[in-house]
């Protein structure tokens, strides 16, 4: 091998070394600024119509769809959305016959 091809590797490899270097967060596992995790929330925002859900918010979600909700949203087909408006005015959103609570 000649000595200008050693050059030329070493070269390389320290540009390589650098870039990774400088951006150390993209490989970072632990890091909410690595590739894979911002691919795939990325994925996940555009399938559930919210940039900011993420792939473990999306999971909790699905397998907790009404933690964290407030009293007129719902979970629906992996979206949280407003209720629809209930089809009758004494119709609460708990399902209760009574919006006061009071029977």
């Amino acid at each position: 091998m000649s000595k200008n091809m050693v050059l030329l590797g070493a070269g390389i490899a320290a540009v390589v070394l650098l870039v990774l270097y400088r951006n150390r967060q993209a490989f970072n596992p632990t890091s909410d600024k690595n590739l894979a995790y911002l691919g795939a929330s990325s994925v996940v925002g555009v399938l559930s119509d919210d940039p900011n859900q993420t792939l473990g918010g999306w999971i909790s979600d699905v397998f907790h769809p009404h933690a964290g909700l407030a009293d007129d949203e719902e979970f629906y087909n992996g979206v949280i959305r407003k209720r629809p408006n209930p089809a009758t005015p004494d119709a609460s959103w708990n399902g209760s016959p009574n919006p006061s609570g009071a029977w």
